[in-house]
């Protein structure tokens, strides 16, 4: 199942265990969280569970320093919608929910991390995996070095998939559909509780979040995290040996290019061919049955150019032949060494024809 979709950055399929999980508060436990009776008692101590095991998975102290809300998007402007006043800087390699706000609001967007940083924020937002090259950043370094008084960290990338815990982190925001939850779930971590609310309505998340609670979403969260947990080692081990096969495979094709800088996650391999359309290489392996993509998929129906890929320096050359392909506990082996065969195929046809 799912063995040719290599598009896991974008999203990930639902962990059947998962399905299984959630499905009762559909039909069986249609409670709202909110209310005395005992459905909506069951809703809410369903809740609390998932609460939990959300707090085991990134090592919270506490299981109400987290509060659910649709992802790491609305997690992510939350925590910045309450330091428009303040100091703050951005990494020039996040998420457009990050740089659309910078760009906006007229924050700081850093230089690369290579250089020197400049000092004195309220808070600096990252992402501790890059959604696109997957270059590892080292968060706490760059807080260190910009000497900033906060830190949110976007962890949509690695929770589930990599070591993530909290450590001093001020805040940290992740979308479960990135982890083999369902779409439209995610959570932010507050280390002191301190933000204001972001929606504001009936008092839901202890009054932080307004909007009657997505049970049955929230308890496949907690599900998925609860499995991560129990999968963490063999899943970085299989996306390891998945990376591997391909790579070894698209390094033999000439006037081809790895992208992103420093350590990377092992689930993400972004690579350019010198000469041809990536659009064009994606449309082949998909007519091949295989799922692969361009880069980020929130901003796929863009046609501008990847502000990561331009952060990086990349030549207009090199990006319109750039190609991103994700790993997830789904592929194989044997769909990972199919891949690169076509890949090197495609690229040496799509070459012969010009």
């Amino acid at each position: 199942m799912h063995e040719r979709y290599f598009d896991n950055a974008a999203t990930t399929p639902v962990d059947p265990r998962v399905v299984a999980e959630m499905l009762p508060y559909f039909t069986e436990f249609p409670g709202n969280a909110a209310t005395i009776h005992h459905y909506g008692q069951k809703a809410k101590a369903a809740i609390d569970l998932a609460r939990e095991r959300i707090a085991a998975l990134i090592g919270a102290e506490d299981p109400s320093q987290v509060t659910f809300c649709s992802g790491s998007s609305e997690g992510n402007n939350w925590v910045l919608s309450n330091y428009y006043e303040g100091r703050v800087a951005v990494s020039p390699y996040e998420h457009s929910s990050i740089i659309k706000i910078a760009k906006r609001d007229g924050f700081t967007i850093l230089p690369p991390f290579e250089e020197c940083l400049p000092e004195g924020f309220d808070i600096v937002a990252l992402m501790s995996v890059n959604n696109e090259v997957g270059t590892i950043f080292d968060t706490e370094l760059i807080r260190t070095r910009t000497h900033s008084k906060n830190l949110l960290v976007d962890v949509t990338q690695s929770a589930g998939k990599l070591p993530t815990t909290v450590g001093n982190i001020d805040y940290m925001s992740a979308s479960g559909h990135k982890f083999y939850a369902p779409k439209g779930v995610g959570f932010l971590y507050q280390k002191e509780v301190n933000l204001k609310p972001y929606l504001l309505g009936g008092g839901q998340e202890m009054g932080r979040r307004g909007s009657t609670a997505n049970v049955p979403g929230i308890v496949a969260l907690g599900a998925a995290a609860a499995i991560a947990m129990d999968e963490l080692d063999e899943r970085v081990a299989h996306a390891t040996q998945l990376k591997a096969i391909v790579t070894d495979a698209i390094s033999k094709i000439s006037d081809t290019q790895i992208n992103g800088p420093g350590v990377k996650s092992p689930y993400v391999l972004n690579v350019s061919f010198k000469g041809i359309q990536g659009e064009t290489l994606l449309v082949e392996l998909d007519q091949a049955g295989y799922c692969c993509s361009a880069g980020a998929a929130c901003s796929s129906t863009s046609k501008e150019p990847s502000s990561v890929l331009i952060a990086l320096g990349l030549s207009p050359e090199w990006m319109r032949g750039t190609v991103r392909i994700s790993f997830g506990k789904f592929n194989t082996p044997e769909a990972a060494a199919d891949l690169g065969r076509d890949i090197t195929r495609i690229v040496e046809k799509l070459r012969a024809l010009k």
